[in-house]
């Protein structure tokens, strides 16, 4: 994965219908490229190509670096929000169950201005709502 693939798979979403207008948006195609990168190097190493891997492994490195300078919500933000949607769910008589929380959660970060990574934070949610259970 190289640079220029970003670039064309960014252009290539503006010509969709619902484009990439934020960071956010931005840091979830970012994140995409990153986990194929990473399956990339994980069939290289399996077939015994240090080269490829190092190749690729330079290339997720260019994509973190430009992942972090996507402004994130905090992780302690994020407990918190997911803290208040679990009471917010218990509060309207629901049991808090890892899909209900996630939607509220995912309703709440989406409204911020601060990007999020949706893997990072189910597994915060499935480690709250286990907590709580």
């Amino acid at each position: 994965m190289q640079p220029q693939n970003l670039l064309a798979t960014i252009n290539t979403h503006l010509k969709s219908p619902t484009p990439p207008t934020t960071d956010p948006h931005i840091l979830t195609l970012i994140n995409k490229q990153l986990t194929q990168c990473s399956s990339s190097i994980g069939h290289f190493r399996l077939a015994g190509r240090e080269d490829l891997v190092a190749k690729e492994q330079r290339q997720a490195d260019i994509l973190c670096a430009y992942a972090a300078c996507v402004d994130t919500v905090s992780q302690t933000e994020v407990l918190q929000i997911v803290k208040d949607a679990i009471d917010k769910v218990e509060v309207e008589g629901g049991k808090a169950v890892i899909g209900v929380v996630m939607s509220e959660v995912s309703r709440v970060l989406d409204q911020g201005a601060k990007g999020w990574v949706k893997k990072e934070v189910a597994e915060m949610v499935k480690k709250a709502v286990g907590e709580r259970s």
